[in-house]
């Protein structure tokens, strides 16, 4: 779990970026969550995979298809997800996520473990469940407020493709939250709802 850091970005001044890469064809089957480091608005983690030559020799990224020559997180397991963001200020961009489990989801936006959960932008990713029968319980992104009074959550969730799962994005809200949810450009493919 890469992404749990326990370090202090804002007042180190600093931004981490963590580049995926593929494995020589093999996916990454470790779930992820990101918790624990201390952010500001330009001091935030980045997941993503590099793309551009000012980055790496060979893109790691999709092309809006999956395949064993860019990277790809898989998880097999029943009732969790891939990757879940529990932490304000994080960008995850450009993973293909797999996902086997007809119960399990692929990224989710847990504001209820961080108390103000601002600053997330989950974006260019491809995500996938293969089980034939995905029920409702699957979700490709998952977006959860809590229900607090005086909580700021602000997600940006755009130019994704969510493809077989019981529903490509699920946004839940209690009537008192605050904040925006912007969502925008994203796909489902056979989806059930």
């Amino acid at each position: 779990n890469a992404a749990s850091g326990g370090y202090d970005l804002a007042a180190n001044n600093m931004q981490w970026n963590i580049a995926c890469y593929a494995n020589s064809g093999m996916p990454d089957t470790t779930t992820v969550t990101v918790t624990g480091w201390t952010t500001a608005p330009d001091r935030y983690v980045k997941i993503y995979t590099p793309v551009s030559s000012s980055e790496v020799g060979v893109t790691q990224r999709h092309t809006g298809t999956f395949s064993s020559t860019h990277y790809k997180l898989l998880c097999t397991a029943n009732w969790t997800t891939a990757l879940s963001v529990n932490q304000s200020y994080t960008v995850v961009e450009g993973l293909a996520v797999v996902v086997t489990s007809a119960t399990t989801d692929g990224i989710s936006l847990n504001s209820a473990l961080a108390y103000n959960t601002t600053g997330i932008k989950v974006s260019h990713n491809i995500l996938q469940c293969t089980h034939p029968d995905a029920s409702t319980s699957s979700e490709g992104i998952l977006s959860n407020f809590t229900a607090a009074a005086n909580r700021e959550q602000t997600y940006y969730v755009f130019n994704n493709i969510m493809i077989g799962f019981g529903s490509g994005y699920e946004h839940y809200s209690p009537w008192n939250s605050y904040g925006a949810l912007y969502i925008y450009n994203n796909t489902a493919v056979n989806c059930k709802v």
